[in-house]
C-alpha cells in the first residue's frame, strides 16, 4: 500500500523533463507513487517516462492519451486509472514543470487530519518564501483567481495552483464526469467539492496552504488567445453548477401567432434608417468602395484592418509594423475597431482578400441603440407609440449620424446600455449581474474606442455607488470592486493589445490642444451649414468645435423645452424627488462630462466668455482627449431619453399627448432630412484614381520595401493619395513609408537616414527599395542621379526611383517615353550640378581675416564622392537681425576660398533660443558638387555677407578633392 499517488500531467515535456529530481525523490520516498499521464505528446516524452519507470518500476505508472486531451483530461484519466488499480491513502496532481517540488507536495499530506479531506497550495509571497513568477503571468492570475473567488462565494486566494492534494476516498467522487473547461477544470474541482459537502459545510473539509516555494520554470501550455475564451468558460461552469437554476415545467415555444410586434418594428425602422442614410449594401464584406472613395478616415480604419491582418503575430497583440513602416504602429492606432480585428484575424486565411466589418458595425449601432432605448422606456412603462418615435430620434439623431465617418464612434449604445443598466432596478436585475455587464460593456468600449471607453468607465463607478448608497443592495467590499476590476481590465486588454505601455518615444496626436476642440454653448441648437431644414448655422470660435457638434433637431428642442417648463413644477414635488432621487449621481456624471466637453475656455458662438485658471493634470488629461468636445455625449442622451420620457408623463390627454408627440416626430425628421439623406456611396470593388492599378501593383511586387519622400504624408500628388498608394501596395504585399495614424512615433531619425542613404547612393543595403516621389523633391536625389546609380521612371505624376542594377523594364510598354522622360530629368540635374559645380566665387584668404565670428550649428555634413550636404543654421554672431545677409558655404585651403551661396531655410526655432530680435533666414540645405575646384584639402566654413563680407566661421571639417 502506498502512503500518496502523485499524478502528472505531461505534454512534451522530452526537452524540459527533469530526470534528477524525480530520481531523487522517489529514491528517497519508496511509499510513494507517481503516475504520468502522457497526453498526446509528439516529442519523446515517452522514453524519458519509460527510463524513470525501468529505475523505479514499482513506484512509477505510465497512462498514455493517444491524441492531446488537454491538462483536465489527463488528471482525470490519471485519478481515475490509480483509484481503479492501486491502494493508497492520499492522491495529489501537479505539473510536470515541479513548479511546486514533490517534497513539498508530499508534505501536505501531512494536513489531511480527521475532517480535512482536501488541502492544496497557494502562491502567496512572504517573508521566508521563495515565489518566482512572470509579472504578466502573475497580473493575470489574480484578475482571474479574484473573479472566480466571487463566483465560488468562497474566500479562496488561489484556486489555479497546481498542487492539490486529496483524500482517496473523496478523489472518487470528485473525478467521476468529464470537465467542461481543459484547463479551468480547478473551478470545477472546488464546486464538486461544494455539491458534496454542502456550502455551509464545505469550509470546515479544506485547507489552503501557503507554499514555500514556487519557481515558473518555462512557457505555459495555455495559449494566451485562452484569456478571450476563459470568460465563456467561466459562465459555462457557473451555469453547471449553479443551485439556483429555475425549473421550468412548463415551457413555452416559439409561436409565429404571437410575435413581438414592438421589436419587430424597432428592427424594421433601424433598417428603413440604414437604408436611407447608408444602403444596407454597406455590410456586405466585400464592399469596400464606399471607403475608400471617400478619401477620407473611412480609408485609414480600412487600411489598418487590411495591414492588421497581414502582419505577423507578435507581443503586443496589435502591433503591425508593415503599416507606417518601419516604424511601426497599432491597430488601434488606426481607429479600426481593434476588438473586432483581432477576433477576425485568427480567421483571416479564410476571408475574401478584400473584406470589411465596418457597415455591419454601424448597423449594429443602429439596433443596440435603439434596443436598449427601448428596454429604458419600458422601465418607466412610456406607451409603444412615444417608444416608436424615440426610437427614430435616437437612430437618426444628428449627433450619432454625423459620427458615422468614424464606425468606430458609432457605437453610442455602450452609453446607452450604461443608462440602461444604472437605471434599472434591483428587484428586476440582480446588482451583482448588473455590475458585471457593466464591466463587460466598459472592457468592450476598451477594445472599441479610448473615447468611448472613458465615457462608459464612469458608469462602472456611479453604478455600484448607487446599488450601496440609494438601494442598500451590494457590500462597501463589492463597491469598491466593481471599479477596480473594469479598469484593471480595460488597461490589460490595452497593454495586451500594445496601445499603452509602448517602449520608446511617442507623441499623442494633438496633445497640448485642451480647449479647441470644445463644446460650445450654442451646440444643442447649432445646425452649422447643413443639418436643419429651419434654422440657419450659427458662429463658433472654430471649424474644430464640430468635435462637439450635438445640434437636437427642431422637434426634440421643442420636447425639451416643454419639457424644462414641466420639470420647474416637478422641483417642488418631494415626493417625485424622493422617488427618483437615485438619478441624481447620473444626472451630476453627465454634467461633469459636460462641463469636460465644454473646457475652462467658455465659448459661446464665435465669442470667448471667460476663461478660468485650470490644474495642469486637467490640461494634461484634456490632451490626451484632445477632442474633448465629444465628452457631451452622456448629457445629450441624458436629456432626450429623460425628456421623452418625461413627455410621456405629461398630464394631459393621452391621445392628444401622443398625436402631439408624433407630429414632432415628422417635424424631427423633415428638420434633419439633409443629415439622414446626404450620403451618396460608392458599392464594390475599389480601383484608385491611378491610371492602372494592375502595373502599379507589379511594379510593388519587385521590390522589398516601397520608400515614399518625403515620408509619412498624406498627400503627394492629389488629395489622401496614400490611402491609393498603400491599398495597392496591401495587394502587392509590399511595406510602405505612409500612413495615417492617431499617435505617432518620432520621425525625424527615420528621415535623416533616409536622405544619408540618398546622398551616399545607397539604394541596395540588403533590400531592393523603390523611391516614389515628386518633381517638387527631385532634388533630394540629385547626387545618385548624377552619378548615374539609379534608374528613373514616371507614373501618373509620380516619379519612381531604383537602383539601375533592378530591371523593371518590361512593366512599361511605351519604354521609349519613358526613356525620354528619364534622360530629361537627367540632363535637366546633370546641367544643374555642372552649373551649379562652377557658380562660386573665389576670393582670397586674407578677406576673410579680422572679420566677425559666425554661430553656427550643423544637423548634417556628408562628403561622397565630390558631393558635399550640408545642412543646418549660421548668423552674424553680434547681429540682433539678418535681413538682407547671405549665407555662403566657404571651402577653404592654403591660398583660395571658394563661396557657395545658399537657398535660405526660415528657422524662427534659433530666433527664440538666442533671444534676437529676427535672425529667421538663417537656416540652409545645400548640395555642393566639388569635382570643379582644384584637388586639394579645404576646410568647411561660413561666409556671411550683405554686399561685403561681414563675418566667418570655420567648422571641425575637413575633406579632400579627388
Amino acid at each position: 500500500m502506498f502512503n500518496t499517488c502523485i499524478v502528472i500531467p505531461c505534454y512534451n515535456e522530452e526537452t524540459f523533463f527533469l530526470h534528477t529530481e524525480y530520481k531523487e525523490f522517489l529514491k528517497n520516498n519508496k511509499e510513494a507513487l507517481v503516475c504520468f499521464v502522457n497526453d498526446g505528446s509528439s516529442d519523446d516524452t515517452s522514453s524519458c517516462l519509460k527510463n524513470l519507470k525501468t529505475l523505479f518500476p514499482n513506484n512509477v505508472a505510465i497512462v498514455n492519451h493517444k491524441v492531446n486531451q488537454g491538462k483536465a483530461a489527463a488528471v482525470k484519466t490519471g485519478f481515475n486509472f490509480c483509484n481503479n488499480n492501486f491502494d493508497f491513502k492520499y492522491i495529489a496532481y501537479l505539473d510536470a514543470d515541479l513548479a511546486v517540488s514533490l517534497e513539498e507536495c508530499y508534505s501536505l499530506t501531512s494536513h489531511l487530519k480527521k475532517d480535512i479531506d482536501f488541502v492544496f497550495g497557494s502562491r502567496v509571497l512572504r517573508i521566508g518564501a521563495v515565489i518566482e513568477r512572470k509579472k504578466s503571468r502573475h497580473l493575470i492570475g489574480r484578475v482571474i483567481a479574484t473573479l472566480i473567488s466571487y463566483i465560488l462565494s468562497l474566500k479562496v486566494y488561489d484556486t489555479q495552483c497546481g498542487c492539490k492534494v486529496f483524500k482517496k476516498e473523496l478523489s472518487e467522487k470528485i473525478f467521476v464526469k468529464p470537465f467542461i473547461s481543459k484547463w479551468l477544470f480547478d473551478v470545477e474541482i472546488f464546486f464538486r467539492i461544494i455539491a458534496v459537502y454542502g456550502r455551509d459545510n464545505v469550509l470546515n473539509k479544506l485547507l489552503e496552504i501557503p507554499l514555500n516555494r514556487w519557481v515558473d520554470r518555462g512557457d505555459s501550455k495555455v495559449e494566451l488567445t485562452y484569456f478571450f475564451k476563459l470568460w465563456f468558460d467561466l459562465l459555462k461552469i457557473k451555469k453547471e453548477y449553479s443551485n439556483d437554476k429555475p425549473i421550468i415545467k412548463n415551457k413555452k415555444r416559439f409561436s409565429f401567432f404571437k410575435p413581438n410586434w414592438l421589436l419587430i418594428s424597432v428592427v424594421i425602422l433601424c433598417l428603413v434608417f440604414f437604408q436611407i442614410s447608408y444602403g444596407l449594401e454597406l455590410i456586405v464584406p466585400t464592399n469596400i468602395d464606399w471607403m475608400l472613395s471617400a478619401y477620407h478616415d473611412w480609408g485609414q480604419h480600412y487600411l489598418g484592418w487590411t495591414y492588421f491582418r497581414e502582419a505577423s503575430w507578435g507581443f503586443p497583440l496589435g502591433n503591425m509594423y508593415n503599416y507606417y513602416y518601419p516604424l511601426g504602429t497599432n491597430v488601434g492606432f488606426t481607429d479600426s475597431i481593434p476588438l473586432l480585428a483581432l477576433m477576425l484575424k485568427p480567421f483571416s486565411r479564410f476571408l475574401t482578400s478584400d473584406f470589411q466589418y465596418f457597415g455591419a458595425f454601424m448597423l449594429l449601432a443602429f439596433l443596440l441603440n435603439a434596443i436598449f432605448t427601448v428596454k429604458i422606456l419600458q422601465l418607466f412603462k412610456v406607451n409603444k407609440i412615444i417608444i416608436l418615435g424615440a426610437v427614430i430620434i435616437i437612430i437618426t439623431s444628428p449627433l450619432f449620424l454625423y459620427r458615422g465617418m468614424h464606425p468606430a464612434l458609432t457605437a453610442h449604445w455602450l452609453i446607452i446600455a450604461s443608462f440602461y443598466y444604472y437605471l434599472c432596478p434591483p428587484s428586476k436585475l440582480n446588482p451583482i449581474k448588473a455590475n458585471w455587464i457593466q464591466v463587460l460593456l466598459f472592457v468592450l468600449s476598451a477594445g472599441i474606442h479610448p473615447y468611448l471607453a472613458a465615457m462608459v468607465f464612469g458608469f462602472s463607478i456611479i453604478l455600484p455607488l448607487k446599488n450601496y448608497f440609494y438601494d442598500k443592495s451590494i457590500s462597501l467590499k463589492s463597491a469598491i470592486f466593481f471599479p477596480i476590476i473594469s479598469i484593471s481590465s480595460g488597461f490589460f486588454f490595452w497593454y495586451i493589445l500594445g496601445v499603452i505601455g509602448i517602449k520608446g518615444s511617442t507623441s499623442i496626436a494633438g496633445a497640448g490642444n485642451y480647449g479647441k476642440s470644445t463644446f460650445n454653448l450654442n451646440s444643442f441648437i447649432n445646425p452649422y451649414e447643413y443639418s436643419s431644414q429651419f434654422l440657419s448655422g450659427l458662429k463658433s470660435v472654430s471649424l474644430e468645435q464640430l468635435e462637439g457638434f450635438s445640434y437636437l433637431g427642431l422637434g426634440m428642442i421643442i420636447i425639451s423645452l416643454v419639457v424644462a417648463i414641466y420639470s420647474l413644477y416637478l422641483v417642488f414635488d418631494k415626493r417625485i424627488l424622493k422617488e427618483y432621487k437615485y438619478i441624481l449621481p447620473l444626472f451630476l456624471f453627465t454634467i461633469l462630462l459636460l462641463l469636460f466637453s465644454i473646457s475652462n475656455i467658455v465659448t459661446f458662438g464665435d465669442e470667448v466668455l471667460f476663461e478660468i485658471p485650470i490644474p495642469e493634470f486637467i490640461k494634461t488629461l484634456g490632451g490626451i482627449f484632445r477632442a474633448n468636445g465629444r465628452f457631451c455625449w452622456p448629457f445629450y442622451y441624458f436629456l432626450v431619453i429623460f425628456s421623452i420620457i418625461i413627455f410621456s408623463k405629461l398630464p394631459i390627454n393621452k391621445l392628444l399627448k401622443t398625436g402631439i408627440f408624433v407630429f414632432l416626430i415628422g417635424l424631427q425628421v423633415y428638420d434633419i432630412q439633409h443629415e439622414i439623406t446626404s450620403r451618396d456611396l460608392e458599392y464594390g470593388s475599389f480601383e484608385t484614381k491611378l491610371n492602372d492599378d494592375k502595373k502599379w501593383i507589379a511594379i510593388f511586387s519587385e521590390f522589398d520595401e516601397i520608400i515614399t519622400y518625403p515620408p509619412y504624408q498624406n498627400t503627394m500628388v492629389y488629395n489622401q493619395d496614400y490611402q491609393d498608394l498603400m491599398f495597392l501596395a496591401s495587394k502587392a504585399k509590399t511595406p510602405i513609408t505612409t500612413g495615417y495614424v492617431a499617435r505617432m512615433k518620432p520621425t525625424h531619425k527615420y528621415l535623416d537616414s533616409i536622405q544619408r542613404n540618398i546622398v551616399k547612393g545607397n539604394f541596395e543595403l540588403g533590400k531592393k527599395s523603390l523611391y516614389l516621389t515628386t518633381s517638387n523633391y527631385i532634388n533630394i536625389f540629385n547626387v545618385p542621379i548624377y552619378q548615374k546609380k539609379v534608374s528613373l521612371k514616371k507614373l501618373d505624376n509620380f516619379i519612381l526611383i531604383y537602383s539601375n542594377k533592378i530591371d523593371i523594364e518590361k512593366l512599361f510598354k511605351n519604354s521609349n517615353e519613358n526613356q525620354k522622360t528619364q534622360d530629361s530629368i537627367f540632363n535637366q540635374i546633370i546641367s544643374t550640378i555642372d552649373k551649379n559645380s562652377t557658380n562660386f566665387i573665389k576670393i582670397s584668404n586674407s578677406l576673410i581675416k579680422n572679420t566677425n565670428n559666425v554661430k553656427y550649428g550643423l544637423d548634417e555634413v556628408s562628403m561622397v564622392n565630390n558631393a558635399l550636404k550640408v545642412r543646418g543654421w549660421a548668423f552674424n554672431e553680434p547681429a540682433e537681425t539678418n535681413f538682407n545677409d547671405s549665407i555662403f558655404i566657404s571651402l577653404t585651403n592654403k591660398k583660395d576660398t571658394y563661396l557657395f551661396n545658399t537657398s535660405l531655410i526660415s528657422r524662427p526655432d534659433v530666433t527664440a533660443y538666442f533671444k534676437k530680435q529676427n535672425i529667421d533666414s538663417c537656416g540652409f540645405d545645400m548640395s555642393i558638387y566639388t569635382n570643379k575646384l582644384p584637388k586639394d584639402e579645404y576646410d568647411v566654413g561660413f561666409v556671411i555677407r550683405n554686399k561685403k563680407i561681414k563675418a566667418y566661421g570655420k567648422t571641425e571639417h575637413k575633406f579632400k578633392t579627388n
